[in-house]
């Protein structure tokens, strides 16, 4: 657990943070100049600071006393890659540390990697090696800043999935950097929502995401992986006596997972349909409707423990006749599942 509550000055800008963050991913989102990378410096002990810090029950700062950068025993992962060329990728790793580093390598995806020099890497391989370098000394936290900010879009696309599933086997705290909400709600359990120096907001991602009006309507259902599809790479996921089928990314048979659903995404039917490509669709009861504008309603469905919202137009509603109460099909394609 990380216990915050740190305040630095900036030239003229005055921060104050206070924040909890436990095992799992807490995204802190806000603008440029709100005090996101300053707040991660300062836990890593590169800015002075005051007030106190404390990492699993051990105090990094407080008082007058304060653990030097090397010895605060976290893993930090720049906007920026910083490897030092004249070295291979092996022993940008290792930076003469010792240990072994197959596990970590092939957790990673990097193994074909460990004898390049930094030069012929592409700029999402930089950021595997980067991570592979801040996990290679078993941290006690994960600190990452924007580490997307430079990937075009389908890069950044791939490093999300492959984040997602690096962060889902860690059980240290891990905060994370990010301008975008979509970003924090595609990876955090948490959000810390940053404005002018100060957290104005922090809980669950779904908790904070229905607060904000740029929510990007993101559903979050849980369940566990109920059996494998080998031969066209799909999981069934079981959530609440229902199935959801995925892309399957290293699932096993078992796991407990969170999936993300866009209410974009969603369609709605007073029947089942035949001679679609969707291939999930699930029995739930309307529970709420929310009219956003004139043009638009959200529909909150209840199915099995899990609530999917769906953003439709407000014709529609009037064409079903949609009301609470109504039992209603929901209609996903897996590939839209994160």
């Amino acid at each position: 657990m990380f216990k915050i509550d740190v305040q630095f000055s900036r030239g003229a800008r005055q921060f104050d943070m206070r924040l909890n963050a436990g095992a799992g991913v807490t995204a802190l989102v806000g603008p440029s100049g709100a005090g996101k990378t300053s707040l991660l410096r300062a836990l890593a002990g590169l800015e002075p600071s005051h007030g106190t810090i404390e990492l699993a029950g051990r105090a990094l700062s407080g008082g007058n006393k304060a653990v030097p950068p090397h010895r605060r025993h976290l893993g930090m992962v720049f906007q920026e890659p910083r490897l030092l060329d004249h070295l291979t990728v092996e022993e940008n790793i290792r930076l003469k540390r010792q240990g072994d580093l197959v596990a970590l390598a092939a957790r990673l995806g990097i193994n074909d990697l460990l004898a390049r020099q930094p030069h012929d890497l592409s700029g999402g391989e930089k950021q595997r090696v980067m991570l592979a370098r801040a996990l290679h000394q078993n941290p006690d936290a994960l600190l990452l800043d924007e580490p997307l900010t430079a990937l075009d879009p389908a890069k950044r696309e791939a490093m999300i999935a492959f984040l997602r599933d690096v962060f889902a086997e860690l059980e240290i705290p891990v905060l994370y950097v990010t301008h975008a909400m979509e970003e924090a709600a595609r990876l955090a359990d948490n959000i810390a929502v940053i404005e002018k120096g100060k957290i104005v907001a922090q809980g669950p991602t779904q908790d904070i995401l229905a607060l904000r009006s740029d929510a990007h309507l993101l559903s979050r259902v849980a369940g566990h992986v109920a059996a494998l599809d080998d031969d066209y790479g799909l999981a069934q996921i079981n959530i609440g006596g229902q199935m959801l089928e995925v892309a399957n990314r290293g699932l096993e048979i078992g796991r407990a997972v969170q999936l993300n659903i866009w209410a974009r995404d969603v369609m709605l039917a007073k029947t089942r349909l035949e001679g679609i490509s969707a291939r999930n669709q699930l029995t739930g009861r309307i529970q709420q409707m929310e009219a956003i504008d004139p043009s638009t309603t959200d529909i909150f469905v209840k199915v099995g423990e899990a609530n999917i919202r769906a953003r439709v137009m407000a014709k529609t509603v009037a064409d079903l006749g949609l009301a609470p109460g109504g039992d209603i099909f929901v209609i996903i394609k897996s590939a839209s599942i994160e």
